[in-house]
This record gives structure tokens, C-alpha cells and sequence, in this order.
């Protein structure tokens, strides 16, 4: 995966909050955090990163990145809600060990996993995710993971067996249809919803 390597850092920005982001954006006016680029493609730019609990995302759209949101360290209060996170070539919400919140959201088009668990308590509660390889990737920690909707997605929730202890209820799971050809792809590199 060349976005990977040190080549694509150097190459490609990243927006790094070292601190508490807020960014609220209001009804039928999202905040759109979006490639520079005339034709947007998976992974025009990195993605947002924040250090701090209490960091609040609302009403934003996240698009054509390679890893989407991404909290860094324990966040148990902060919250993802009522956004769009879409064209992600890798991870759409990359949780990590953050613990944080992420509810009635858009997630679609993610090259990797919608959702991601590292650790922690996540609450993973409402979201609707779609055309991504996997739609949750727990792998480890004990997140609640409710009343979810996953569509045409190689994995449901995942990895088999499941790792940690999650609280799991209340999803709907239809995975893609086995002769899907989706995939996402930078440079020659390709992730395939299957495989």
C-alpha cells in the first residue's frame, strides 16, 4: 500500500488538530473537509486527526482522504455525529483506542473498514455504512456496536471470531454479492471488497 510510505506523507497534507477540534456545521450547510484537486480521487489528502477528548464533529462531510476522522489517544467524549464520511481510501472512521462516539452517520465508499476498533469503548450506535470492505473492524476493546445498517459490504462486523468483548444488537447486515467487482484503488495498488 503506497499510501503507506514515507513518500505519501511528505506528499500529501494532513490536517493534525494537537488539541480539541470543534467543527458544527448547521442545517443544509455542512463543513466540508474535501480534496484540492479539479477531479477528486481516494486519497487526495490524508485525513483529520485530533489529540483531545471533548472534540465534537457535527454536520461535516469528509471526503476523497485516505483515513478519514481519526481521534488519537482515549477520547471518551468526543463525538462523530450527523456527518457524512465518504471516498476514503482506507479507514472511513478510524477509531483507534479513542473510545469516542460515533452516531447517526453516513459512512460509504471506505476502501478498508467503515468503522474502526482498536481498543476502548466505542459506541458505534445509528450509522449507516455502505460499499466499504468491511463495515466494522473490532480488534480489541469492548465497544457497543447498535442499531447500525450495513449494505454491500465484503465483511459485516468483524474480524471472525471477534476479539475483545463487544456488545453487538440490533445491525443489519447485507454483504455484497459475492461477484462484485468494487474496489479502491491508488496507484496500482487495489483493495477489492473481497479478498
Amino acid at each position: 500500500d503506497p499510501t503507506r510510505l514515507v513518500s505519501y506523507a511528505r506528499t500529501h497534507s494532513d490536517l493534525a488538530v494537537l488539541g480539541k477540534l470543534t467543527a458544527r456545521g448547521g442545517a443544509g450547510a455542512p463543513i466540508t473537509f474535501t480534496s484540492a484537486a479539479d477531479r477528486p480521487a481516494l486519497a487526495d489528502w490524508q485525513g483529520v486527526s485530533f489529540t483531545s477528548d471533548g472534540s465534537l464533529l457535527e454536520g461535516v462531510v469528509m471526503e476523497w482522504s485516505r483515513n478519514g476522522v481519526t481521534p488519537r489517544g482515549a477520547q471518551p467524549g468526543s463525538i462523530l455525529q450527523n456527518s457524512t464520511v465518504r471516498h476514503t481510501m482506507w479507514g472511513c472512521v478510524s477509531g483507534g483506542v479513542s473510545g469516542m462516539q460515533v452516531l447517526n452517520n453516513s459512512i460509504s465508499d471506505c476502501g478498508h473498514e467503515g468503522v474502526d476498533v482498536q481498543d476502548g469503548n466505542m459506541v458505534i450506535r445509528g450509522n449507516t455504512i455502505t460499499d466499504s470492505h468491511s463495515g466494522i473492524v473490532v480488534l480489541a476493546g469492548s465497544p457497543v456496536i447498535e442499531g447500525n445498517t450495513l449494505t454491500n459490504v465484503g465483511d459485516g462486523i468483524g474480524p471472525t471470531p471477534l476479539r475483545g468483548t463487544p456488545r453487538i444488537g440490533a445491525n443489519t447486515i447485507t454483504l455484497a454479492p459475492r461477484n462484485s467487482t468494487l474496489e479502491w484503488r491508488f496507484g496500482t495498488f487495489v483493495y477489492r471488497i473481497y479478498g
